[in-house]
């Protein structure tokens, strides 16, 4: 391999050709070696030092929030993520409690594939559809899902109808004196 001379510039040797880039007005840095372990992969064991430990699950439980942040946004989906720290304390992030009811509660809305991957009336929502094109092994869910459905509309409605709202104007309506 050739010698390269320190002088104020670059030089990069590739096998093809030698391309130098000149830095007008640096001074000449020594490359220091980094001391973390920046995104190195690590062995995965219990971090005895109690500080270490606890900036790691601080850094790490931000981390995992900001990919379900990122993720949320980009498709779309509700999620929720739960962290528990040692000393007891709990973290969340997201619609935690909306997805535990609605997985409790089986409130969840499936497509139906058939073979060839045709999706069952595309576009519609599943109570939309008409009885007759719901498959006969699938009757007894979706009279089951309707009833379900029809109470808790019927809970919402008089959910909402119990609820008083006072209009307070943003200012006085005789703004005359």
């Amino acid at each position: 391999m050739e010698e390269v001379k320190e002088t104020s510039s670059i030089t990069f040797l590739t096998p093809k050709n030698q391309f130098q880039s000149p830095l007008i007005g640096q001074p000449k840095t020594t490359q220091n070696p980094k001391t973390s372990r920046g995104r190195q992969k690590i062995e995965i064991k219990k971090i005895e030092e109690e500080s270490k430990r606890q900036v790691t699950f601080s850094k790490r439980r931000r981390g995992l929030f900001k990919k379900s942040a990122e993720l949320s946004v980009l498709t779309g989906a509700k999620i929720a993520a739960i962290t528990f720290s040692k000393c007891g304390r709990i973290y969340r992030f997201g619609h935690v409690d909306t997805l535990i009811n609605n997985y409790l509660n089986k409130n969840t809305v499936s497509l139906e594939v058939y073979p060839g991957g045709d999706v069952a009336d595309e576009g519609t929502s599943w109570w939309e559809r008409p009885v007759e094109s719901v498959p006969e092994e699938d009757l007894e869910e979706y009279v089951a899902a309707m009833s379900v459905l029809r109470e808790n509309l019927g809970k919402r409605i008089i959910e909402m109808n119990d609820r008083t709202v006072d209009i307070v104007p943003a200012w006085p309506i005789n703004m005359i004196g």
